[in-house]
């Protein structure tokens, strides 16, 4: 057909040349020979278009097919390794349905004897749990008969009953013996006292790593003896304390206080490698939360 085509406007062309050749001069004039050539240029033109889009036509169509049957490869294959895949789950499925089945089967087997013995074992504990509650009630109740008899009177043992407790950490009876000695003291017009039974307990506390008691104790330290010579220590240890909580403002705070008054004290130096070093990490939240 593509051929018969091409034949057919060769034809075409020959007879519009020989209209226009010299021998046939008769019938037309030299200017509509040269618009005759200018369409045929024209139509030569238009046919060689024509020839080049339907190359692209059919090159397209080629690279058409081909795609479509690497598509339909593809597609065979993914169904194919489907199939496969499918057969495999369906086969993993069931052994572990079977291997569920044989759990189970065990499981109520010795779902029974566990309850029981899970059921004593907690009894048990229980029990003893019970049993060893009563025994440290009782035994804090005998203490507090046994302090109350042997309550001593004078300061100076009172200190070492406040000492001795610190060192036990026996919190709650510590701050008991600071109060009691603080109306003794406050009594006997001895505030000094007081401020040893504070310092001792705050000490004590620090060494325990009980930083929020000794910043407590320290306060009412700094509260109760603003001109008492362990100041300057009860203020590094709520320094530090505070620095341990990462509490770091107010332990600079504190460290300002220190340095503001005690500037030549023995421990003036390690206040200021404190306050440099929390500086430093002012901003860090990995050491200062507030």
């Amino acid at each position: 057909m593509k051929k018969l085509n091409n034949f057919k406007d060769l034809y075409v062309m020959m007879a519009l040349v020989y209209m226009i050749s010299p021998g046939c001069s008769y019938f037309v004039t030299r200017y509509q020979g040269d618009q005759m050539r200018a369409r045929l240029n024209r139509i030569s033109e238009l046919l060689a278009e024509r020839r080049r889009q339907a190359r692209e036509l059919e090159e397209a169509v080629i690279k058409a097919r081909r795609e479509l049957e690497e598509v339909r490869t593809a597609r065979t294959r993914y169904r194919r390794e489907q199939v496969q895949f499918i057969e495999k789950a369906q086969i993993r499925l069931a052994k572990i349905q079977k291997q569920l089945g044989i759990l189970e089967t065990k499981l109520r087997d010795l779902q029974g004897k566990v309850d029981g013995d899970l059921k004593t074992a907690l009894e048990d504990t229980d029990r003893v749990l019970k049993d060893r509650a009563a025994e440290l009630s009782q035994l804090e109740q005998a203490l507090g008969a046994v302090v109350e008899q042997a309550e001593p009177s004078a300061l100076e043992d009172l200190l070492v009953v406040v000492d001795s407790l610190g060192k036990s950490k026996q919190w709650k009876l510590m701050m008991r013996y600071i109060q009691l000695v603080r109306v003794k003291a406050t009594a006997a017009g001895k505030p000094e006292y007081y401020g040893k039974a504070l310092y001792t307990g705050a000490y004590e506390a620090y060494q325990a790593q009980e930083y929020p008691k000794t910043v407590v104790l320290g306060r009412a330290y700094e509260r109760a003896m603003p001109e008492g010579e362990l100041l300057p220590d009860v203020l590094l240890m709520m320094a530090s304390s505070q620095y341990a909580l990462e509490n770091c403002t107010p332990a600079l705070r504190i460290l300002g206080r220190f340095i503001a008054r005690f500037p030549n004290h023995a421990r003036a130096s390690e206040a200021l490698r404190l306050q440099q070093t929390i500086k430093s990490q002012l901003h860090s939240r990995q050491h200062c939360a507030r």
